[in-house]
């Protein structure tokens, strides 16, 4: 409607919860993604149905840096006109939220994003129930090669620079808050709503569709969801590669 566009530069947009996932595929197609749209990235909060719990801050203190500053992890984050606006009512609600340039919440949006699709796609690939917890703790060498390889294609595809300390807050996170009981997903989640609002946005880097390849192998997918040419970019064809994911405490080819 007209009243809307007139209205768009009060727009808030959320990324981050599990329903949502990265919007920034289609605010780009709109042309929302600039420096004015405010946008709010919820990531360390537990959003229960309206009645059962009050909202909850899941972000945590892990230390302090060379300056003495406090080291935090899974704070949401806002952006643009309303950004104010934002933190006051998430304040009001013993929620951590800082406030910052679109270019900085842009960084922490795809960090978020990366944790999540990394982390269920390493987890959920599992023959047996995997939590995030898990993926951190016995799985930590394939999540943070996963990790790199994504800030690789951040840099290069996108112009998106991970601020320094990203992997140490994601294993932070992921450790303290991923046990299945205080996370937003009971156990990592493969499926093909996950593919539409994570996975797909890593389809360019060659180590994550492996994994994507793998998944579809063994039928977590529905039919034709992960593109063919995902699925040769990561395999060359299908069942003809060696798998390099630990199944136990081993790589496949035999490397600790």
């Amino acid at each position: 409607p007209q009243e809307w566009i007139d209205r768009s530069s009060d727009f808030v947009f959320i990324s981050g919860p599990k329903e949502i996932g990265c919007i920034e595929p289609i605010l780009r197609e709109c042309s929302y993604n600039r420096d004015s749209t405010s946008q709010i990235l919820l990531s360390g909060i537990r959003l229960d149905p309206p009645g059962e719990m009050p909202v909850e801050d899941l972000s945590l203190r892990f230390g302090y840096d060379q300056r003495g500053g406090e080291k935090w992890t899974g704070e949401c984050a806002a952006c643009g006109k309303w950004m104010g606006a934002i933190y006051a009512r998430l304040y009001r609600n013993n929620v951590r939220c800082r406030t910052m340039f679109y270019r900085e919440w842009r960084r922490n949006m795809w960090e978020w994003t990366a944790f999540v699709a990394v982390f269920n796609l390493v987890g959920g690939v599992r023959e047996m129930d995997t939590t995030i917890s898990d993926v951190s703790r016995y799985y930590e060498q394939e999540a943070s090669d996963l990790l790199w390889s994504i800030s690789k294609f951040l840099r290069g595809y996108l112009a998106v620079t991970m601020t320094y300390g990203f992997e140490e807050r994601i294993f932070e996170f992921a450790d303290m808050r991923g046990n299945g009981e205080e996370y937003f997903y009971p156990n990592c989640e493969i499926s093909d709503d996950m593919y539409r609002l994570y996975f797909d946005k890593f389809t360019d880097s060659q180590q994550f569709c492996e994994y994507l390849s793998l998944a579809t192998e063994r039928k977590m997918f529905g039919t034709e969801v992960v593109p063919d040419h995902v699925l040769k970019y990561g395999n060359g064809e299908l069942g003809t590669r060696t798998s390099a994911m630990i199944d136990g405490n081993l790589r496949s080819d035999g490397k600790v």
